[in-house]
């Protein structure tokens, strides 16, 4: 099996400008000529450099698509740590 294919097709978004396909869950893998992904590259949204080379390249449109992606993760951390302290 290539690691091209190893996993199946995930819904996500290609981010043309840093050619890399991010998906719903957050993972990035690097866009190949052929429109698919490296699964074997795969690196977190949140695990990259925010003031590194791949943001800083990020189109405007780009930006916006993952500033969505980080802004949904931030409020889904805050909910759970109300039901934490909370006591649910």
């Amino acid at each position: 099996m290539s690691r091209y294919s190893s996993l199946p097709h995930v819904e996500g978004t290609a981010l043309e400008s840093v050619g890399t396909y991010l998906t719903v869950d957050g993972m990035t893998y690097p866009l190949l000529v052929d429109g698919s992904y490296d699964t074997a590259n795969g690196v977190h949204l949140l695990d990259i450099e925010p003031d590194g080379d791949w943001a800083n390249s990020l189109s405007d449109e780009d930006r916006k698509i993952v500033m969505g992606f980080v802004g949904v993760v931030y409020t889904k951390v805050e909910q759970i740590l109300a039901c934490i302290e909370g006591g649910f």
